[in-house]
């Protein structure tokens, strides 16, 4: 199945464009033609493949349409790889960083990771580079959720990623990868490089789950809503990647911000100190620049660039915001 402007969702095991006969229609000029894919039993199968791109494809509209209205920008142009039996995703933006970034990071990155892993790739991998790169997607999502809105918080949580990139670039990018391939995925605050993981997949929990309750509001497959848990959430392990920190920059102090927990097993709570509110998305992405590569130069550039701007809140405020992650 072609994509919207220019994207193409493939399917990961095969490689291959997902594709589905529709039906045709002659004769007279047609707009807004619904197509629906009911829900799937079978993992893997082709009423899975449909769902899931198509799921896929309207949630990169919805996207580009929230993106639009929020003035962040829109990610450029996707290889999209879907893979039936995985939740998670990756957007490695393997087209804008070239085949020696990305080289870089995953030879870096398994080294920092394990040294028996490292001597692996560079055995296998690097002699046999020239067919693995071109098999490599910009990004990869897993459909295996069954629900919709928690298929759309992974996909809007990936396309972040790639929104975020077009402020960065293609060196921050491979710094980032090289920093979560080291840590086997977002790792802990003593993983290396912890500051680029942390404010890179706090922004796009965010975005997704920021996304997913305006797509859905109280129509959701999890207890309360999208936005009753972005607000709820502290951090992904302790003092690692503040999930809700964006969200309380926006949002007027209320009294699910009194307490929030991380998503560690058991989870460890705390109070939030909320007593800033009035930033919006397209101020915070403006200052998602090169520059930031940890949470404390976040801080610094939302002080010194966006706090002037945004009357009402004070640099103490904000100071006692971000110290309750």
């Amino acid at each position: 199945m072609r994509g919207f402007i220019g994207n193409t969702v493939q399917i990961w095991r095969a490689v291959l464009p997902i594709t589905d006969y529709i039906g045709q229609l002659g004769g007279g000029v047609y707009n807004n033609i619904n197509v629906t894919y009911e829900p799937w039993v079978n993992q893997g199968s082709n009423a899975h493949r449909g769902w899931a791109a198509a799921s896929t494809l309207n949630a990169l509209a919805e996207f580009r349409g929230q993106a639009q209205a929020d003035g962040i920008a829109a990610p450029p142009n996707l290889d999209m790889y879907l893979t039936s039996d995985r939740g998670d995703g990756f957007a490695l933006m393997k087209k804008e960083l070239g085949p020696v970034r990305v080289y870089a990071a995953m030879e870096l990155g398994l080294l920092q990771a394990n040294f028996f892993k490292f001597l692996a790739w560079h055995v296998l991998g690097t002699s046999n580079y020239d067919l693995i790169y071109p098999v490599i997607p910009d990004m990869m999502i897993g459909v295996e959720d069954e629900e919709s809105d928690e298929l759309r918080t992974t996909i809007y949580h990936e396309l972040a990623h790639a929104s975020h990139f077009t402020n960065v670039g293609p060196d921050y990018w491979m710094l980032l990868a090289t920093a979560e391939i080291g840590a086997d995925g977002w790792g802990d605050e003593n993983s290396q490089d912890a500051g680029r993981i942390s404010i890179c997949e706090s922004w796009a929990e965010h975005i997704g789950e920021t996304y997913t309750h305006r797509r859905y509001l109280g129509n959701n497959s999890i207890f309360g809503d999208w936005e009753r848990r972005l607000e709820t959430t502290r951090n992904d392990t302790t003092d690692h990647v503040p999930i809700g920190l964006h969200h309380g920059l926006i949002d007027v102090a209320n009294v699910l911000d009194a307490n929030a927990c991380d998503r560690t097993r058991p989870p460890q709570c705390g109070p939030i100190v909320d007593n800033v509110s009035g930033f919006s998305n397209s101020q915070l992405f403006s200052v998602l620049t090169p520059q930031v590569s940890n949470i404390e130069v976040y801080r610094d550039r939302i002080v010194d660039v966006l706090l002037p701007s945004v009357p009402g809140n004070t640099a103490q405020g904000i100071d006692d915001l971000f110290n309750s992650y």
